[in-house]
């Protein structure tokens, strides 16, 4: 969930204002973003507006848009009671073009939010939470009261230029403290969170065990070090919540208070000094220090490593014939899949690309089902199953049909797989013409994920959620009745693998800020703690004597080999965290649904000065001005500049619509003028002849992304205009030339292919 405090596809943009010939490969450069932040502009979109929103989505999802009105007012209410609330209402839009969960914010040129409603089943940070729309939802109007909050010089240059981008002082904050403090209020004011659930502190761990620990200018959202961008959310929350602690009731809004108003926005130790009692740079050494030891002085994983630590190593499943099939992303190459031989000793073999971190399960005849994404088009991200044949062919078994984590039964290759849904997922037997048939009831209070069948393939196991942030490991049988609840608790229990025998499951538990493995005894529900690491133990693998799985380090996953369980004990339940906050039924808010409306959207709410000179070196003044809306339906980008001495003007104005899908459809018209000394017989300059040139064009353009490349075919044209005067304006009939004294055409028409 990373806030966007800035329109990005306008700035790819304005690049391309002044140079119509090459405006279409400039927008081509801006397809790959265009696709994330504007929202399937083809759909039937819809409105509801609540006292603080106005909600937008596409008319299948009302349901789901009620609940979110009312999961944003009540976290507007929330952080009311901290903040200053943003000017105007917020813009919400809803949307279920990713299978991916996700959600961001800006606030130039107006407070927007988008949120896609896939429910975060397989993310190991947001598995836990109480409601998965409340959490997402109040992590990003966190963003819009933060960084709406103006005061001091801003707020007057605010008054001049209107909501330009940069004019935002907490815009200006390093990107740990934007999602430290959002995952902050999220854990404090929501239902569950990062924080609550513990989800950050194994990579916190993992790091500090390593050590050394990432300084706080290490903490990017850019940084190439593992774990990512996620760092700028693991580092930042902690140590957010430390520093509000430290400073006691109170202090995260005197800071953020401070901060809307400071001369100089990267000054924030200051800030902190009169907010927390502390500056950053001290209370971090601390804090450091402490973690450190903390880690440092826990018994050490008695496991042994299988492959290196670096980046992500996910879902080992064991093959028939012993190897061990895991999917890898090392931070060099494309994410592939990768094995082990069945001795589990040696280099691990690259077998095969893969666009998605998903399962890879080989069959008896040596088939591999696998699950992962593809664009269906420019707007709409999807997960299918495909097929790798024993030789290595592979192709697609579904298409659009938004399945992932699938398990195949030894005994016939049926395929079990988690289908996503608008708001929620369940689970879907898959045949082999790729027909599909649910075996869980759809709801918005329950998602189902990593289902597996036993060995036998008489039943399931499988993990489920629902509202309230109570999660089970849960056997089923073959048509998708509940047969016995494993485990419950309000923690994260997840990822169950069969015993060898199917006597027993053994499942990961996240309820102290390391997962763990446990093992259940299916007939008797005997529950057993088994092995633990320093920093976390997940995703794990069944295998005789033992079972693979995931540990998190420094440099990243890797895979580990473990016997240890714990001695046989006689718990019957997991403990779970504690829940502090109030329940809360799901509800939704009851405004009328209206037609969609982008006009507001688009008045122009800031603008940019534009200085520049002429080519007769003088100056000339304007400004710029872009608006769009937020399902990215429209976007415009114009310029006017003036030039005082000879009264002459320049603009341009770039209007794309997308409201077809395909194809997209640019117009575009600007204005230019040129100056060419003119001389007499003796060369000496007696005016200047000045050309007008004006060009009207428009293109239409077909785009074909794929996740490995893009195709992209755009057919233009344009006319050009091209007028002459003088100056003196006698001198033009001097010149003898009638071309100079009619309007000149110059039709252009052209054909840009990219792949």
């Amino acid at each position: 969930m990373t806030p966007m405090n800035q329109m990005t596809p306008p700035s790819s943009v304005f690049v391309c204002v002044h140079l119509w010939r090459i405006a279409v490969a400039c927008l081509a450069v801006a397809f790959s973003t265009a696709a994330v932040t504007a929202q399937a502009p083809n759909e039937q979109w819809r409105t509801i507006d609540t006292p603080h929103f106005h909600v937008h989505f596409a008319a299948a999802l009302e349901p789901l848009a009620r609940r979110a009105g009312a999961s944003a007012e009540r976290a507007y209410a929330n952080l009311a009671r901290d903040f200053k609330a943003p000017r105007g209402r917020i813009d919400l839009a809803i949307t279920d073009q990713g299978d991916f969960s996700n959600g961001f914010a800006w606030v130039s040129p107006s407070p927007r939010v988008v949120i896609y409603v896939r429910p975060p089943v397989n993310d190991r940070t947001l598995r836990f939470r109480d409601d998965w729309l409340d959490l997402v939802i109040q992590h990003e109007v966190v963003h819009i009261f933060h960084l709406d909050r103006t005061r001091g010089w801003w707020r007057l240059a605010q008054g001049i230029f209107g909501r330009q981008p940069m004019l935002f002082p907490n815009t200006w904050a390093p990107s740990w403290m934007l999602e430290g403090l959002a995952v902050h209020y999220e854990s404090l004011y929501g239902d569950g969170g990062r924080l609550e659930g513990f989800s950050h502190v194994q990579y916190a761990n993992a790091l500090a065990l390593d050590g050394p620990l990432p300084g706080i200018g290490q903490w990017s959202a850019a940084t190439l070090d593992f774990p990512g961008a996620a760092g700028a959310y693991v580092f930042g929350s902690l140590f957010m919540r430390a520093m509000a602690d430290r400073g006691g009731p109170g202090s995260m809004t005197r800071f953020i208070e401070r901060s809307s108003a400071r001369v100089n926005p990267f000054a924030f130790n200051g800030d902190a000094r009169r907010a927390f009692g502390v500056s950053f740079t001290a209370q971090y050494a601390a804090w450091r220090d402490s973690l450190v030891r903390a880690v440092r002085a826990q018994p050490p994983f008695s496991g042994r490593a299988l492959t290196d630590a670096r980046w992500y190593k996910r879902f080992p499943r064991v093959a028939p014939d012993g190897r061990v099939l895991y999917v890898a992303s090392n931070g060099r190459d494309e994410s592939g899949l990768y094995a082990l031989n069945a001795s589990l000793q040696g280099p691990p073999q690259r077998i095969a690309r893969r666009n998605s971190l998903e399962p890879n399960v080989a069959l008896g005849d040596g088939r591999i089902v696998f699950a992962q994404s593809e664009w269906t088009d420019l707007w709409r991200l999807r997960s299918d199953l495909w097929m790798r044949e024993a030789d290595g062919r592979e192709h697609q078994l579904t298409r659009g049909a938004r399945l992932f984590a699938p398990d195949a039964r030894a005994r016939d290759g049926a395929v079990i797989a988690v289908q996503n849904m608008p708001g929620t997922t369940r689970l879907v037997r898959v045949l082999g013409d790729g027909a599909i048939t649910p075996i869980t009831p759809t709801s918005l209070d329950t998602n189902w994920s990593a289902p597996r069948w036993s060995h036998a393939g008489s039943r399931l196991v499988a993990t489920r959620w629902v509202r309230g942030g109570t999660m089970s490991i849960v056997v089923l049988d073959t048509l998708g009745a509940v047969q016995r609840v494993l485990a419950q608790a309000r923690a994260t229990l997840d990822n169950p693998s069969w015993s060898s025998d199917d006597a027993a499951v053994i499942f990961s538990v996240n309820n102290s800020g390391t997962s763990s493995i446990w093992l259940a005894d299916v007939g008797t529900g005997r529950l057993t703690p088994g092995a633990a690491a320093s920093t976390s133990l997940d995703t794990p693998e069944a295998m005789a004597g033992g079972f693979v799985a995931v540990e998190t380090r420094r440099g990243g996953e890797r895979l580990v080999w473990s016997t240890a369980f714990g001695a046989p004990a006689s718990l019957t339940a997991v403990p779970g965290i504690a829940d502090t906050s109030p329940a809360v039924a799901p509800d939704g808010v009851s405004g009328e649904v209206q037609p969609y409306r982008a006009l507001r959207q688009l008045l122009p709410r800031y603008w940019l000065p534009d200085i520049g000179t002429t080519d007769e070196n003088h100056t000339r003044f304007g400004g710029l001005i872009s608006g769009s809306d937020i399902v990215g339906r429209h976007f415009y980008a114009a310029s006017l500049t003036h030039e005082p001495t000879r009264g002459e003007n320049e603009g341009s104005v770039i209007y794309r619509y997308s409201g077809f899908g395909m194809p997209l459809v640019d117009l575009a018209a600007r204005q230019q003028w040129d100056h060419t000394p003119v001389v007499d017989n003796t060369r000496g300059p007696v005016g200047s002849l000045l050309r007008r040139r004006r060009f009207i064009g428009g293109s239409l353009t077909l785009v074909r992304p794929r996740v490995r490349n893009t195709a992209l075919l755009s057919g233009s044209a344009e006319i050009e205009l091209r007028d002459f005067s003088t100056d003196p304006a006698p001198l033009l009939n001097a010149l003898h030339s009638p071309l100079l004294l009619q309007t000149l055409k110059y039709p252009t028409f052209s054909l840009f292919a990219s792949w």
